[in-house]
């Protein structure tokens, strides 16, 4: 769905970013932004991570495909900051290496996939935080 200013961020629906605006959330909405170009780009990666992770803290995911330079690589360390989780393309799996290599070298990655299994990672990642455990065996 192509991102809309004011849009409710819902369950199963994907945001695409519209161009020369940023993409952001913030209270569960969509916000578009005409800030300021990141690394040479509008929209910015690390612009829409970082607010993720502002607004959803621990339960924020990022996720870095085949890519080249390092936008991204920067919002996925504010992810992990605020206790979320960094997932990146496994980069002999990606088209273009560049991008998760720079965020392996970084050290911000928590998980690596190939492109066809980060829908079976992230499903993982959303039935463990639906069923925390206390530690304690069962």
């Amino acid at each position: 769905m192509r991102a809309a200013h004011g849009d409710l961020i819902e369950t199963g629906v994907i945001y695409v970013a519209v161009p020369n605006r940023h993409l952001l959330v913030s209270n569960g909405r969509v916000v578009l932004s005409d800030g300021p170009i990141e690394h040479r780009h509008r929209p910015a990666i690390n612009a829409l991570f970082r607010s993720v992770a502002l607004a959803y803290r621990e339960r924020a995911v990022g996720v870095l495909l085949s890519g080249v330079l390092d936008d991204g690589v920067a919002g996925l360390a504010a992810i992990r900051a605020r206790g979320g989780i960094a997932i990146i393309q496994t980069p002999h799996d990606a088209q273009f290496p560049d991008l998760p290599l720079h965020a392996l070298r970084a050290g911000v990655a928590d998980h690596q996939a190939a492109a066809c299994d980060v829908g079976w990672l992230l499903r993982q990642l959303a039935a463990r935080a639906a069923h925390p455990t206390d530690g304690c065996a069962r």
